[in-house]
């Protein structure tokens, strides 16, 4: 996993919220988060070749994950109501990207299963196209649960992810 931060400054919630305005991650549509979750599935297995039939060995998927997140040192001075509402709300931002995480995770279960129970094929190619395929379709089903998550829970708004 990696971790990717950006710097936000100010003593005060609107100056906090404005920063993350600025500078938060903007995706691939154009909406604009405070956080975010990348994650990418790959997956890799030897060929078990029987009877000139090709079929997959043992199969091992990884999973790289990278989490935006803003970071911010309250100066000297800053009110300990903003302290504790900043340090509740990067709580609930943490609660809610682990839920992506989660996601992506389950992905790469999903896609090892999947690639397992493929049957054998007259060709190695033959086989490669097929477990593309069906990994695929199985990234895709997950990407539409991390929408679904996204949905379920407003963007985290029900898990606390708000601010101010």
């Amino acid at each position: 996993m990696n971790y990717v931060y950006y710097r936000i400054e100010g003593s005060t919630v609107d100056e906090l919220r404005a920063q993350m305005d600025a500078q938060g991650r903007t995706d691939e549509f154009g909406h604009h988060w405070d956080a975010y979750t990348d994650w990418y599935v790959s997956w890799s297995y030897p060929y078990s070749i029987e009877d000139e039939k090709c079929g997959t060995g043992p199969v091992e998927a990884r999973v790289a994950i990278t989490f935006t997140f803003p970071v911010w040192d309250g100066p000297e001075g800053t009110p300990l109501q903003v302290v504790e509402k900043w340090n509740d709300y990067l709580v609930s931002l943490e609660v809610h990207e682990d839920g992506h995480k989660e996601i992506a995770v389950a992905a790469a279960y999903e896609v090892v299963e999947a690639l397992e129970a493929l049957p054998v094929y007259s060709s190695c190619s033959e086989l490669e196209q097929a477990a593309d395929s069906v990994a695929q379709i199985v990234l895709q089903r997950y990407r539409q649960q991390e929408l679904i998550y996204d949905k379920t829970t407003s963007h985290g708004a029900t898990q606390g992810v708000s601010f101010p």
